[in-house]
């Protein structure tokens, strides 16, 4: 593990565990009772000592969080053993004490007493079989819960379930009732899970793994299984088959493999295609709203160590408890006698409890690869880059963004686009206002003003969770309508959800490059409409590039170098909104900043975006004949090489070259003209 960190420390009767964690995020929301929601997960599954009816499992985070959030530095956690003061205080004794009670010498075959002893050269086996004991795992579920609540807000979900106990098997591993929380959200199908005694997902495995776990009990003896972890939201790139300690594969197979009693780990349906021709093993590829999908995940998320954005399916084999209790045979290594083994208090089954403790171990790789991979030493940072991370891995997506200044028909055009291509239709402007509604700030502020701006980003992250979960090949108008948002803010929020202008209602509308230069022209309302052949009432269309609907307000606006348009409340100043659909490699359009006095006085051209892009923006406009002293109608640049749109470019190509539209809109995913 490269960027998170992790030590334990605490025997199993001892005073108690101590855990850290260093490379935690700063910003995280993260509460004492988040980790103990996860530790009494762990104490579930029928068939368990009575170890779990003493200890409450309550941790305390005795650094690393301020007020409820994160602060960056090391995490450190303590998990007090109840046990400890009731029945072991002078055997685990850190002073020396008079009786520290019977040595232990009979090792048990299966267990770390003989391997400890002769490793550390102790005498008494407790030295060896307290710290060899599962108890540790507790504190790292601890620690894990903290991640994970990490990867709840970048909307990663990890969960499991038990697929078999004995020669008990579940019938259909995830049953197809669930199987879209199996493929969408991990963590629910756990919780699933824990609804049952055995964390099994249907009646009839439940019953069936009881029925072992009771034989077992019978026999006095000890019965392992089998379980399965599940990863949903995963980026793909994570890993790096470059160096062996850097494949994603082997870094989850060493967690899994980590946890006392694993002796198998399967990533995907390893054993199984070991069985099969190579046709029937790879997952076939097509083209989707995600980019590139997989009709098929026998890889199980992973391909050369590195994850393919698919679900991460992981399994794990448990062996039976070692402390079996009609003991097994040993030897006393006190005397060299043959003797019965040494008998601790130990559990029937562990393996519902193994499942959430594989959970964690999981988590702990996962959240290691994101942050390795996406950098950033704060939650905002790291939720900004996984944004830049998705929409690199979506270069196909079959996702259709109508970007636009507010008025630009967007509202309009999208469902009857959505329908006539059948495709569904997500209104993010509609998602962003009901978020900033709900806030007080915006009903306080008037939809203006600072109380306003973060009114807005709370309805961005609220579009932006809608527009995550939407179909694939969603037709969405975007763009926050009438709101004040800053240029640098409107930038970021424009990552969310498919807004790619910028600036305020009442600023320049964004220009777009000439026609001859990308072989692309903005779309009015009525040309997407007659493309899609959709008609909408009172739309007319732009005909040959440079044409196009003239503003309700019939402003003339000069367009010569140093001088910027009157501002009006009423909203742009010049030519209306063109609505464009962009094709091909990925574009973001760049809006403008409030000119200045000086800009004016000095004649400098009001350039549209911070750095590298400036200098771009100042290049030549080209006139196309649109109306006085425009480009074609339409008022900013299209910029290549920045930001992509959330999903990446549009696969759908509804822009043409020629001089009239074409009668039908292409084929969706098809390649853009051009």
């Amino acid at each position: 593990m490269t960027r998170l960190r992790f030590l334990t420390a605490g025997e199993s009767h001892g005073p108690a565990l101590v855990g850290i964690l260093d490379g935690m995020p700063a910003g995280v929301r993260l509460l004492a009772e988040h980790l103990e929601r996860d530790l009494q997960r762990r104490k579930l599954g029928y068939g368990r000592g009575g170890r779990m009816k003493i200890e409450p499992e309550l941790p305390r985070i005795l650094a690393g969080v301020r007020h409820g959030l994160t602060l960056g530095s090391p995490l450190a956690v303590l998990i007090e053993n109840a046990d400890h003061a009731k029945a072991w205080a002078d055997r685990m004794a850190v002073e020396p004490v008079a009786d520290p009670g019977r040595e232990v010498s009979l090792p048990r075959p299966g267990h770390a007493d003989l391997t400890g002893a002769i490793k550390f050269g102790h005498r008494d086996l407790r030295n060896s079989l307290e710290r060899a004991s599962a108890r540790e795992t507790a504190m790292r579920v601890a620690l894990a819960a903290a991640v994970r609540r990490l990867l709840d807000e970048l909307d990663v979900r990890v969960g499991s379930f038990v697929t078999s106990i004995g020669t008990a098997h579940a019938p259909a591993g995830v049953p197809p009732e669930l199987w879209e929380l199996a493929t969408e959200d991990a963590d629910e199908l756990g919780l699933r899970a824990d609804g049952s005694s055995v964390r099994a997902l249907d009646a009839a495995a439940d019953e069936a793994f009881r029925v072992q776990i009771e034989e077992a009990q019978k026999r006095r003896d000890t019965v392992g299984g089998t379980f399965e972890v599940r990863v949903t939201g995963l980026p793909p790139g994570l890993g790096s088959y470059t160096q062996h300690d850097l494949r994603l594969d082997a870094l989850l197979a060493r967690a899994l493999a980590s946890i006392p009693a694993i002796k198998a780990v399967e990533l995907g349906d390893g054993w199984r295609n070991a069985e099969l021709f190579g046709s029937q093993v790879h997952d076939p590829m097509d083209r989707g709203g995600g980019g590139v999908l997989r009709e098929t995940n026998h890889a199980g998320g992973l391909e050369g160590g590195v994850s393919n954005g698919e679900p991460l399916v992981a399994r794990a084999a448990m062996k039976p408890i070692a402390t079996v209790p009609a003991a097994l045979r040993s030897v006393d290594l006190a005397t060299g006698a043959p003797d019965a083994a040494h008998v601790e208090r130990s559990d029937t089954c562990a393996v519902p409890a193994a499942a959430v403790v594989g959970e964690a171990v999981v988590a702990l790789a996962v959240g290691d690869a994101l942050l390795s991979k996406l950098g950033g030493d704060s939650l905002d940072e790291l939720q900004a880059a996984l944004r830049r991370a998705w929409q690199r891995a979506r270069l196909l997506a079959g996702h259709v963004f109508l970007c636009g200044l507010p008025g630009s028909g967007k509202s309009t055009v999208a469902p009857l686009l959505a329908a006539k291509l059948r495709i569904p239709c997500l209104d993010l402007d509609q998602q962003i206002e009901r978020g900033a509604g709900r806030c007080r700030s915006w009903r306080g502020g008037g939809g203006t003003g600072g109380r306003g701006r973060a009114a807005v980003q709370a309805g961005w992250r609220l579009a932006r969770r809608a527009a995550r979960s939407a179909a694939p090949g969603v037709a969405a108008g975007a763009a926050p309508r009438g709101a004040r948002v800053p240029l640098r803010a409107a930038g970021e929020r424009e990552e969310h959800g498919g807004a790619a202008a910028r600036g305020e209602a009442g600023d320049p509308v964004p220009r777009s490059r000439p026609a001859d230069r990308t072989r692309c022209r903005p779309l009015g309302a009525g040309d997407l409409c007659r493309g899609g052949g959709v008609r909408v009432p009172g739309a007319r269309g732009g005909g040959a590039p440079g044409g196009g609907e003239r503003s309700p307000f019939r402003h003339r606006a000069r367009r010569r170098r140093g001088h910027h348009p009157r501002r009006t409340s009423l909203g742009p100043p010049h030519r209306a909104p063109r609505l464009a659909v962009r094709a091909g490699r990925p574009v973001r359009f760049a809006g403008s900043e409030r000119p200045t006095a000086a800009r004016r006085r000095s004649g400098r051209a009001h350039g549209a975006a911070r750095g590298s892009a400036r200098s771009a923006l100042r290049a030549p406009r080209r006139r196309s004949g649109g109306g006085r002293g425009t480009d074609g109608g339409a008022s900013g640049r299209a910029v290549r090489g920045g930001r992509a749109l959330p999903g990446g470019a549009a696969c759908l190509a509804l822009s043409w070259t020629s001089s009239s539209p074409p009668a039908r809109a292409p084929a969706a995913c098809s390649p853009p003209a051009g």
